[in-house]
């Protein structure tokens, strides 16, 4: 490519010899005639302006075109850096604490892995009870009068819908766990709501679902047959001795219970207990699918923990 060159020496050149033409008087206020003849006098006024002009721009400096050089693309914009992967916080351990019925147990847990309630809901069912507690076997004539049918509803509907939002370990054995919990109270509240039912109508437990053997301990109650009604008390009593033998207990308490009990007034009254308590609802209690935590399940919580320690009271 041509390179331009400056042009401003050419100019000041042009400069002095204008200027060395120029023959003006020391007093530019003089008359033309005191400054010289019209022959000493090279320069037509006309053209003064100008040449001072072109004087007095001898001082510019007029854009010197530089040298020439190809436009240049401006740069890409640096490709961002890959953005570096979050680095995982180290797991902080907490502390939990728990009880069996002779020991406390601590042990350090990963709380990114399960929550305390979590814990909490899984100890509930490994240590804890889905037995509804609403009183449907009453121990002496006064307490039938507090049988209630909607207490027993109250109950095993807030607890049922307790039992069924809660958040275990995520692990198959408590999941399992919490599953057969759930069966068992609705087991015990059908069984507790048949029986209360039969206090007041024992007809109503000769044609259930449980057991045959159960319906038996209802038949004279349902039939309002006196005889019938001895003959079964009296036939349960034998049962429960012979149970109390199988145990090793060879004392006869019950005999003389039934005896004085026979006796009285109300006896109709001490019968029904009998006979729903200790012969209908043992029989349909002992049909209910009760949970039963494994050892594999204990020692499955255990493991949730690291640094477990413990300490037991002494049992002689």
């Amino acid at each position: 490519m041509p390179k331009f060159t400056s042009w401003r020496p050419s100019l000041l050149l042009l400069k002095k010899r204008l200027l060395s033409r120029l023959y003006l008087p020391v007093s530019l206020g003089l008359p033309r005639s005191a400054a010289g003849s019209k022959s000493g006098s090279l320069l037509n006024t006309k053209k003064l302006p100008l040449l001072l002009a072109l004087a007095a721009c001898g001082s510019c400096s007029p854009a010197t075109p530089a040298e020439y050089q190809a436009p240049v693309a401006p740069p890409a914009p640096a490709a961002a850096a890959p953005a570096l992967p979050a680095k995982t916080p180290a797991d902080t351990l907490v502390t939990y604490a728990w009880a069996t019925d002779a020991c406390r147990f601590t042990g350090r847990y990963n709380p990114r892995r399960y929550t305390k309630e979590q814990l909490d809901n899984t100890h509930h069912l490994l240590f804890g009870s889905a037995m509804l507690t609403a009183d449907a076997t009453p121990g002496r004539p006064s307490d039938m009068a507090q049988l209630r049918l909607d207490s027993l509803n109250q109950e095993y509907t807030r607890r049922i819908r307790q039992y069924r939002r809660l958040a275990v370990v995520p692990r198959p054995l408590f999941l399992q766990l919490k599953k057969r919990a759930i069966e068992e109270m609705e087991q015990d509240y059908r069984a507790r709501k048949l029986t209360i039912q039969g206090f007041a109508n024992p007809a109503a437990l000769l044609a259930t679902s449980y057991p045959g053997d159960c319906a038996k301990y209802a038949r004279g109650l349902a039939a309002q047959n006196d005889s019938l009604i001895l003959h079964d008390w009296k036939s349960l009593i034998q049962e429960r001795l012979a149970h109390n033998k199988k145990l090793g207990s060879t004392t006869d308490y019950a005999t003389p219970r039934f005896q004085q009990e026979a006796a009285a007034a109300n006896w109709q009254q001490y019968a029904k207990i009998e006979l729903l308590t200790y012969g209908w609802w043992n029989c349909v209690n002992s049909s209910i699918q009760r949970v039963a935590p494994t050892e594999k399940m204990y020692q499955e919580f255990n493991k949730l923990f690291t640094n477990v320690k413990s300490a037991c009271d002494d049992v002689d």
